[in-house]
């Protein structure tokens, strides 16, 4: 009988199942303690050859290798697929293609390709990964983009240059358009110098090029820099509650206020939580990814709807914050639902709650719907603290430790006005939840820092973009909001109002009056808009002078919606002139050539375009659309429309 020697090696690998591994090693020292025989099972030889050795024969580095290079022989490599999502409209933008190895020990990509670099032979693995991958994914005959993850090292070499040509592409039917290379930032690259010149190369050909783990490494920003990627996607530690932790709100918010300048597109990855989800959305995120929307799978399956029209939904809530003012935004907008409990939960169940959910702030008791009261972890904790505290109250119904009296607010409560009340309240509440009730039962909670953060943000932008006259979004809000309501392919109407002769009264009657006359304007087309219930479906924007526009989110009769329009300017419009200037329906004033000219008295004129497919122009051709339109209105006289159909 041959004597076998066990060796114990420290991994600084985590096992995310550490009891299965355990249990399989201890059937191996069990099994084998007596014979150094290997058994038949794959995984548990590898395991065994992995601790065990006879005095004659080193059998571990010997059985990895063969194992791997058996995988890279056969092409035993799985690709599976998770898909990247557009956060404007919930649609599939394309799919990362991920390795997975055989069953076993190399089926993590991070042992495969360890490996890999430990023989020598990394060029051969990322051959057999990315031609699985495209084969895998030309199958579907799908038109969307494949992002292929490729090593710095590799990327550059000339085996990569000559192995990836377009040739190989056509062989599959995908376009180089529809190939993203990602590159990770985790590792330094020795020469930046030939690696710029590479990826330019590939820029060339059509390919395109995203920097992965955005945020992970050190030299990220200068990686950015040097070779103007075509997306940046952001690592998940970035985006792990996004929605919690203010430092990551600011630097995300930041890098997305970059990436809009430089034109280059972010995906967010790891997106796992709604919360997360909306505050991405909020910023302006163009694409997310994560196990929230879809887990990797060897199916390039859709997205279910319920995910799209929560997208959808967010970005709703989206143009309304920030289409608006604190005033005009009510609370239920910014608020979550949060888990709640009933008045006879015990208090040994509440601590399990808080001990469990470190991140929990307070719980709404809440029993059929209505509220009965708070509790709050700080002064849970307080009361367990006292000398009988937890022998009195762990078995005991939560009624008996909850604030009877919270702070509630109807879900219609303004922003504005919220903020008002939960920063009266005393020192000892001021930082307590407070609670929304719809129709006076539970809707969801709010925080004072929830609160004050939105009214904070949703003023700054407005004090940058709007009009500093009536208010109103000017051209920045205007532009996003036409490319927000183009790519979210639902139907909308946009009506650009021009008010007639309004240069010629301006220079009859004064600046001031002028100024009066815009004011009224705006009056005029909020009221239309609740006149016909489409102000919470409705933009209303002020490009500059006497150029308006109004885009409506909702099927809808336009030329209806313009006649209300024409009928309140008509209604206090006389009052804007002198008595001799009404009767006669004119005014003098001086044309472009500064010669006394009569003008017609002010009336308006209203372009608009609907789109009611989910295909539509960008946002130059819908305004050059516009214009056109405008043009044919002025030569029909005042208060004229003419609506058309994309």
């Amino acid at each position: 009988m041959v004597k076998s020697r066990i060796y114990f090696i420290r991994f600084n690998i985590f096992y995310k199942d550490i009891t299965e591994f355990t249990l399989k090693l201890y059937f191996v020292v069990l099994t084998y303690k007596y014979t150094i025989k290997k058994p038949e099972d794959k995984d548990l030889g590898v395991i065994c050859n992995m601790f065990y050795t006879n005095e004659n024969e080193d059998l571990t580095d010997l059985s990895v290798n063969e194992t791997y290079a058996s995988i890279i022989k056969e092409g035993d490599i799985r690709t599976m697929f998770q898909p990247i999502l557009s956060l404007k409209n919930g649609e599939i933008y394309g799919y990362e293609s991920l390795t997975r190895g055989p069953k076993g020990a190399f089926e993590s990509p991070i042992a495969l390709f360890d490996a890999a670099r430990r023989m020598g032979n990394l060029w051969e693995l990322e051959l057999v990964c990315r031609s699985k991958a495209l084969e895998n994914f030309s199958k579907f005959k799908i038109d969307k983009k494949i992002f292929l993850n490729v090593d710095p090292d590799i990327i550059y070499s000339e085996q990569f240059k000559s192995g990836f040509t377009k040739e190989m592409l056509n062989e599959y039917g995908i376009l180089p358009e529809n190939v993203v290379f990602e590159v990770t930032e985790r590792k330094s690259i020795a020469n930046i110098e030939g690696f710029k010149r590479i990826i330019k190369h590939y820029k060339d050909q059509g390919y395109k090029i995203a920097i992965d783990d955005a945020g992970a490494g050190y030299s990220g920003l200068n990686l950015i820099t040097d070779i103007h990627p075509h997306f940046i996607k952001l690592d998940m530690q970035l985006v792990r509650d996004i929605d919690k932790i203010g430092l990551k709100y600011a630097l995300v918010k930041n890098l997305n206020e970059f990436c809009q300048v430089t034109g280059i597109k972010m995906i967010a990855e790891g997106v796992e939580t709604e919360d997360e989800l909306r505050t991405l959305i909020d910023i302006g995120i163009d694409y997310g990814q994560g196990f929230l929307f879809q887990r990797p799978s060897n199916l390039l399956s859709p997205v279910g709807k319920r995910m799209k029209g929560k997208i959808e939904a967010f970005n709703t809530r989206k143009y309304l914050l920030y289409g608006s003012n604190c005033s005009m935004i009510d609370v239920e907008k910014i608020s979550s639902r949060t888990m709640t409990i009933p008045s006879n939960t015990m208090g040994d169940e509440v601590k399990n709650i808080f001990v469990n959910q470190p991140s929990l702030l307070g719980i709404p008791v809440v029993d059929s719907g209505k509220v009965q009261g708070l509790i709050m972890r700080d002064k849970f904790y307080m009361q367990l603290g006292t000398q009988y505290g937890f022998s009195l109250y762990s078995k005991r119904p939560v009624r008996l430790l909850m604030d009877r009296r919270p702070l509630i607010m109807d879900s219609s409560t303004s922003l504005e006005n919220a903020s008002k009340v939960m920063t009266a309240r005393s020192n000892d509440c001021l930082y307590d939840i407070a609670i929304i009730t719809k129709n006076r039962r539970y809707f969801g909670t709010v925080t004072v820092k929830d609160v004050l953060n939105r009214t904070m943000e949703i003023e700054v932008n407005h004090a940058k973009h709007l009009n500093p006259l009536t208010g109103l979004p000017g051209n920045i809000l205007i532009e996003r909001q036409l490319e927000d309501s183009i790519q979210s392919r639902m139907p909308f109407t946009v009506l650009y109002i021009d008010i007639d002769n309004f240069k010629a009264y301006n220079d009859a009657y004064g600046f001031e009056l002028g100024d009066r006359v815009l004011l009224y304007m705006k009056d005029v087309l909020t009221k239309s808009m609740m006149e016909t219930e489409l102000f919470e479906k409705c933009f209303i924007g002020h490009i500059g002078g006497d150029d308006f526009v109004v885009v409506i989110f909702d099927e809808n009769d336009a030329s209806q919606i313009c006649g209300i329009i024409f009928e309140n300017f008509l209604r206090e419009r006389n009052n804007f002139y002198n008595l001799d200037d009404v009767n006669s329906g004119y005014i003098i004033s001086k044309d472009r050539h500064g010669r006394d000219e009569s003008f017609n008295l002010m009336t308006i004129s209203v372009a608009g375009l609907k789109n009611n497919s989910s295909e539509c122009c960008n946002v130059y051709e819908l305004t050059e659309r516009i214009s056109k339109i405008k043009k044919e209105c002025k030569i029909s006289g005042g208060n004229c429309s003419i609506i058309k159909t994309i």
